[in-house]
């Protein structure tokens, strides 16, 4: 868990907003919102939360069995935090829900 800086993060956002295509994966941070202005569309894959519990509970093997490379050390304490995050994601994601309310006419939500 390396934080990266401002001036890494601005760096980070200049170089994407120079490119005609990106695309961001994983969990959309408050410093990478005014990305949304700029796309031609959002899509949000979201698997249900028992599928993502399963997948942490398989990626975390495969990695303590050198079998998926990862650039963390798949410490059990990171299991714990990784279940953390998935349940506090369930929990607040009518907040990512509102926040895409304004692209409507961009944004595509595929559960699974």
């Amino acid at each position: 868990g390396v934080k990266r800086t401002k001036k890494e993060i601005k760096k980070i956002r200049n170089n994407i907003n120079k490119k005609d295509n990106w695309i961001i994966e994983g969990t959309l941070r408050n410093y990478m919102y005014y990305l949304l202005d700029m796309a031609d569309k959002i899509i949000v894959v979201e698997p249900s939360y028992n599928v993502r519990k399963k997948r942490i509970i398989k990626r975390f093997i495969k990695q303590k069995l050198k079998i998926e490379r990862c650039n963390y050390k798949p410490t059990f304490k990171m299991l714990i935090n990784m279940f953390k995050w998935n349940k506090k994601y369930e929990q607040e994601k009518e907040k990512l829900y509102i926040l895409l309310s304004k692209y409507n006419n961009i944004v595509e939500i595929k559960k699974r």
